[in-house]
């Protein structure tokens, strides 16, 4: 999965709650928790989600990780001191690039690098975001070559056992 494929999560994402969120005004509370419960129902994959922080640090969705919603985490860095929720805001306020980091991976439990994407819903002071986990992106890779390898010798073992003429 690269830069793009998150950006048209995002996209996905948007999509779904645009006309809720585009309809509603800054303190439509039932809004703003029907698009929650609209993202926290949004999961892809093994690890894939939506999350939801607020510009004060506060998480509000995250669906596979529930202990983390409510909390404040705008001080949380990654044990490389890499910010994380203040860089979520700061990309969702201005704009801004890919942002890599450590995350605790849902189905291991481990820590591992993440690659994450981040818009601003401005008008709820909302950051929203989706990312990757590398090592998945590494082994998706892996298998592809290993198919594109088998696939390209094919024809040779099957040139190989053809019979010979003379």
């Amino acid at each position: 999965m690269s830069q793009e494929e998150l950006r048209n999560y995002i996209s996905i994402a948007r999509t779904a709650i645009g006309a809720t969120y585009g309809n509603a005004s800054p303190g439509d509370e039932d809004a703003k928790r029907e698009v929650m419960q609209t993202l926290a129902a949004m999961i892809y994959g093994q690890d894939g989600h939506f999350f939801v922080v607020d510009y004060d640090g506060r998480n509000l969705v995250a669906p596979r990780q529930t202990q983390l919603i409510n909390q404040n985490w705008i001080r949380l860095r990654d044990i490389n001191d890499v910010s994380i929720t203040s860089e979520f805001i700061r990309q969702a306020r201005w704009g801004g690039e890919y942002h890599s980091h450590l995350w605790f991976k849902p189905t291991t439990g481990e820590q591992a690098e993440m690659g994450t994407d981040v818009i601003g819903l401005q008008n709820w002071q909302w950051a929203l975001g989706t990312g990757i986990f590398i090592v998945d992106i590494r082994a998706t890779v892996a298998t592809r070559v290993r198919v594109l390898s088998s696939v390209s010798s094919a024809p040779l073992s099957i040139l190989a056992r053809l019979p010979r003429q003379h």
